[in-house]
């Protein structure tokens, strides 16, 4: 029982005193290097523009089978916004100086029926600018596709001789 440790509480202690500045110094030196480099970081924004999908079968209500269609078209609408077609739209509505470190992308509120763009940039006036863009050329994009097949029913209808089908009706809906 009258062993003694090699290193003994006093020895710890007289280490620790010895090398302080090193416990001090190294932890300080760190924070001021990680303070440096993030205040020199351009910060960047995000701007989100949402958009509601809202398509009916037909009828004025919407029911279960509208809204799952709706959630399946917000998956696709996400990957259109993305598209060239899309992109080839909003572009020339943009500064061409606001396209340098400018990132849009869209996603699904999940569970809903809401399309959201978002647009990233060191500007946030340019980010809500080109969320907001990107949203009305999609809009646009989405119009002209349903005009394009209206078109082809249209001829589809003239070449079969149909008749009594107000087409303008249907180009009003749209």
């Amino acid at each position: 029982m009258g062993e003694t440790s090699d290193f003994d509480v006093r020895e710890y202690l007289r280490i620790l005193f010895h090398y302080w500045w090193v416990l001090v110094l190294f932890p300080m030196a760190f924070g001021g290097v990680a303070y440096g480099a993030a205040s020199s970081m351009t910060p960047m924004y995000e701007s989100a523009t949402r958009i509601l999908v809202q398509q009916s079968s037909g009828g004025t209500a919407l029911n279960l089978s509208d809204v799952n269609l709706n959630i399946a078209l917000v998956r696709t609408y996400t990957e259109l916004v993305d598209s060239r077609a899309v992109k080839a739209l909003a572009e020339p509505r943009l500064d061409p100086a606001a396209k340098v470190g400018l990132k849009v992308h869209a996603e699904v509120v999940p569970g809903t029926q809401i399309l959201r763009i978002v647009s990233e940039h060191r500007d946030p006036q340019i980010a809500a600018h080109t969320a907001n863009e990107f949203a009305v050329a999609f809009i646009d994009f989405i119009q002209q596709q349903q005009f394009e097949a209206l078109s082809r029913l249209q001829a589809a209808a003239a070449i079969q001789g149909a008749v009594g089908v107000d087409f303008n009706l249907l180009a009003a809906q749209l």
